[in-house]
């Protein structure tokens, strides 16, 4: 998978403009650092001097080196990030939420249905290989690889799909498989006998899970 910045741009099609941050001034939501570092610095600089509501202490830092001043913040999910949102949001806020074109619509949801408005712009999105490399493969037949971090459901079932194209696929179930989520877990059934599911839902509890095995 490869993270790749989009033109950032709403189901409308236009671009985070002036009238986004003058409409949506209640705050922006971000729940990946990736939305922060592929946003082109011109919007960054707009968008600074409104609360920053994010997901983890990574994405935290960034936007404090960034020069985002006001910044709020949720250990763990997006789901805990809505509730600490809907906790202080006065009536009726408007949010702008800078996303990966491949999420989970749970904050979305949580926020519309408490009468909020969320503006939901694409910032970046996952692309993926169409095969694995000549190295991995190799790797893999050489049994020199014993742990995979999965950061997504959808990483974790192209790794699958992509050892079973390469007739590596076997070599899957000698390997320890840590995921970030139960979700990121599910594609690996049937195919890896040992699977760690990180305590927290960050890179920091992927590396937690990854001392265990």
């Amino acid at each position: 998978m490869r993270i790749v910045a989009v033109n950032a741009a709403p189901a409308s099609d236009s671009h985070v403009s002036d009238s986004h941050v003058k409409n949506f001034c209640s705050g922006v939501i971000v729940t990946s650092a990736h939305a922060l570092e592929l946003l082109p610095d011109v919007f960054i600089k707009d968008l600074r001097a409104r609360p920053l509501h994010v997901v983890g202490a990574r994405t935290a830092q960034i936007a404090g080196a960034l020069g985002f001043n006001d910044v709020r913040s949720a250990s763990r999910d997006a789901s805990e990030l809505a509730k600490i949102i809907l906790a202080s949001a006065a009536p009726r806020s408007h949010f702008l939420y800078l996303a990966g074109r491949d999420r989970q619509s749970r904050l979305e949801r949580a926020l519309s249905n408490a009468d909020h408005v969320v503006e939901t712009i694409v910032v970046y999105e996952a692309q993926a290989e169409s095969a694995l490399t000549a190295t991995a493969i190799d790797a893999l037949r050489a049994k020199s690889i014993d742990a995979v971090l999965h950061f997504s459901p959808r990483s974790a079932a192209l790794l699958v799909e992509l050892a079973m194209q390469a007739g590596v696929a076997p070599e899957l179930n000698r390997i320890a498989h840590i995921c970030i989520s139960a979700a990121a877990a599910k594609p690996l059934a049937g195919c890896a006998t040992t699977i760690r599911i990180a305590a927290s839902p960050d890179a920091a509890g992927l590396f937690s899970a990854l001392k265990t095995v």
